[in-house]
């Protein structure tokens, strides 16, 4: 946790830099420089590097940037106003990895994306734009389904199924109730 702290104090200092100051006079002294603004960036620890999830990561990123594409013409059609207005349905029936990529991190998909609600489909839907770039990849881009939740303005089906949190949506009253 050291290493953590001592790390990300170090790079939020050129933007907080009060508060970095005072993280840094709380570090226990471990050889560090009097002031966090003359302390150098950590080094890289390549003992922690993985190519293989770096690899993931970046082609999850470029689905990303197709999947950005459809949402930003979906807001120009005004089919929806903000992203997490949306339901994307996206479709990998090329030859590369993407479908097991995606499958892999399909509940992670709409925080990646973020939009309300993402569908993993066989074929490309009705409707989808295929990417020019990744071969095979549709998207498609619909109005989310449900009410809006008021904490973390996604859009759900399930508002109110807790009754001591009734007015939000149920992943955010498991996390208000602890």
């Amino acid at each position: 946790m050291f290493i953590i702290l001592s790390g990300m104090t170090r790079l939020m200092a050129p933007i907080l830099s009060f508060t970095a100051e005072e993280i840094w006079e709380m570090l226990p002294d471990t050889d560090k420089e009097k002031s966090v603004h003359l302390a150098a960036f950590a080094p890289v620890d390549v003992s922690v590097m993985d190519d293989a999830l770096e690899a993931q990561w970046d082609r999850l990123i470029e689905i990303r940037e197709q999947v950005q594409k459809v949402l930003e013409e979906a807001r120009r059609a005004k089919v929806i106003g903000h992203s997490l207005d949306a339901a994307v349905t996206i479709a990998a029936t090329g030859k590369g990895k993407e479908k097991e990529l995606l499958a892999k991190y399909a509940a992670d998909l709409s925080d990646i994306f973020i939009v309300s609600t993402v569908a993993l489909a066989e074929t490309a839907p009705a409707g989808a734009v295929t990417s020019e770039t990744i071969p095979g990849l549709a998207v498609a881009v619909a109005k989310a389904a449900g009410a809006k939740c008021p904490r973390c303005w996604n859009y759900t089906e399930d508002i109110g199924t807790d009754p001591a949190h009734a007015e939000v949506c149920g992943a955010c009253a498991v996390n208000l109730n602890g």
